[in-house]
């Protein structure tokens, strides 16, 4: 049989929104699942420096995410500090805070990144600053002279007031005069005059972060994952683990893997957590009684619930509320 770890850091927090979620929404399988299972503490740091903790990676706790290592495949001797993820964003003004909009809103096109990345290169050409395109929304910064910063990476910063999760440390100052400069290039650019006017999110900043190196592995535990996010997929990939994206339901997975790594770092809403009682808790379920999963491993803020076909006979453990949950604290 195989086992499988669910790696969903937002799930508590989300069930904040239960309260106001049609009467009519169960979350039944959610309910045994944690009400049944075996709870466990485990350090929270950051959810990407526990998501490559889980997949095989070894980080230091207080060290800078390797997000531009991963994501160009660079060797160790780079030094630190010189690679960056420098992704373009959209800033939304909400009175006296300035909101990073999720990235999945913004959609940018290859066609629109490179006249961007051309105008920045362009500007920054005799200060030995280069951008490349990863991907039209993730892009690369490379250093001739390094920054000393920690950061906030990009996910963790989503739907946040930046002025909270700027980066910090020696270069802090350095840094946010560059991003000026990169702003004042970007805020009429003519990409952005077209993506207004046809009702997109302008690219109006960038969100520096993952400027650290690429750290040592150990054997993976995990020998198949499932996920949607891109920083998941490049380190699965250099770890040569087989990685799909997320499917549409979890019953789909033949679970014919020994372990099975499912990682959704994404902010779950009221809507999305119903959904996922359908599409993840229930299938889940299911396999556990079915006996095609031994174990399943639900790995949320700060807290490990492990649930087996043995556990989850524990009729006697009745469903708590999910009221107990909300307020269960995050252990750190």
């Amino acid at each position: 049989m195989a086992n499988c770890t669910v790696y969903l850091p937002g799930l508590l927090h989300s069930l904040r929104d239960t309260a106001v979620m049609p009467r009519s929404t169960a979350l039944s399988a959610l309910t045994v699942l944690l009400s049944r299972a075996n709870r466990q503490p485990h350090t929270l740091v950051n959810v990407y420096n526990n998501a490559l903790q889980w997949l095989g990676y070894t980080l230091c706790t207080d060290a800078e995410l390797p997000g531009a290592a991963l994501r160009a495949a660079l060797p160790d001797s780079i030094p630190p500090g010189t690679y960056w993820c420098l992704d373009p964003v959209s800033l939304q003004l909400d009175r006296d805070r300035a909101l990073l909009v999720p990235p999945g809103q913004v959609r940018l096109r290859m066609e629109q990144a490179q006249p961007l990345i051309a105008t920045i290169n362009t500007h920054f050409a005799a200060e030995g600053i280069q951008l490349h395109a990863h991907t039209p929304d993730q892009w690369l910064l490379h250093l001739t002279t390094p920054l000393s910063l920690r950061t906030t990476d990009l996910a963790s910063a989503s739907g946040r007031d930046v002025l909270t999760v700027l980066p910090q440390g020696a270069d802090a100052q350095r840094w946010r005069s560059l991003r000026n400069e990169i702003e004042m290039l970007l805020y009429d650019h003519p990409v952005n005059q077209q993506r207004e006017a046809e009702g997109e999110w302008p690219i109006n900043s960038v969100w520096l972060w993952g400027g650290g190196v690429m750290p040592a592995v150990s054997v993976p535990s995990m020998r198949s994952v499932y996920s949607d996010d891109p920083l998941v997929h490049v380190a699965a990939q250099h770890l040569k683990l087989p990685v799909q994206v997320l499917p549409a339901s979890l019953a789909s997975i033949p679970w014919q893997d020994t372990a099975v790594g499912i990682f959704s770092l994404d902010n779950i809403e009221g809507p999305h957590l119903a959904l996922l009682e359908q599409t993840w808790f229930k299938p889940l379920i299911d396999a556990l009684r079915a006996r095609q999963l031994s174990q399943v491993e639900l790995i949320t803020q700060g807290w490990r619930f492990i649930l087996t076909p043995s556990l989850l006979r524990r009729w006697w453990r009745r469903p708590r509320p999910l009221s107990h949950w909300i307020t269960l604290p995050a252990h750190e």
